[in-house]
């Protein structure tokens, strides 16, 4: 049954020698540009890559900071729902459950890093939770300015360390100083503007 529709359909000539053509492309010959364009055309931009992927970032700041965006870190809340640990107190207050919000912006080590990163900034005002800050990101500093891309180094620098902090707690019981990640999350952020 199958062969009949294919021999109804198709017209074979066989003085005629094969040819391949790109259906992608105008002039029927293929570039990888246009697979790349078909293949990514239909994914949907998220709002918020613009201030993780942008000329300038630190790679690795960028792909934690991805990473905590898509909720895909690994943090307590989902460790302990797969039956990997037993406790789901936050590594760095041992007061509350972890997740990425608390984890990132109620924990009040965090919140006390994320004061200093907005005072540095002259941002005159407290922080939000997790998706209002990155909403108030996107919409503020999504230029390519000097003041945006350093705003973004700033996000990205501080949800890295706080990643950090709390895994070297976790990974090799170190002790957390939170003066001490914001020096390092400022000198990550001068490096790279410099």
């Amino acid at each position: 049954m199958e062969n009949m529709f294919i021999n109804d359909c198709l017209v074979i000539n066989p003085t005629v020698p094969d040819k391949v053509i790109w259906k992608l492309q105008k002039n029927g010959v293929f570039t990888v540009n246009s697979a790349w364009k078909e293949m990514n055309s239909n994914q949907d931009r998220v709002s918020w890559h613009s201030i993780v992927w942008f000329p300038g970032q630190i790679p690795r700041h960028s792909f934690v900071t991805w990473l905590a965006l898509l909720g895909r870190l690994n943090t307590k809340d989902k460790l302990i729902k797969w039956g990997v640990i037993n406790s789901n107190v936050c590594s760095l207050c041992n007061q509350e459950a972890e997740d990425i919000e608390h984890l990132f912006f109620d924990c009040c080590f965090s919140a006390h890093i994320w004061g200093k990163v907005l005072r540095c900034n002259d941002e005159a005002r407290q922080k939000f939770c997790w998706r209002r800050e990155v909403s108030y990101f996107c919409r503020r500093y999504k230029g390519k300015s000097v003041k945006a891309k350093l705003r973004k180094l700033w996000f990205n620098a501080t949800v890295y360390h706080i990643w950090g902090a709390r895994n070297n707690v976790i990974f090799n019981q170190g002790g957390i100083d939170a003066d001490m990640i914001f020096s390092k999350i400022e000198f990550d952020v001068k490096n790279r503007a410099s």
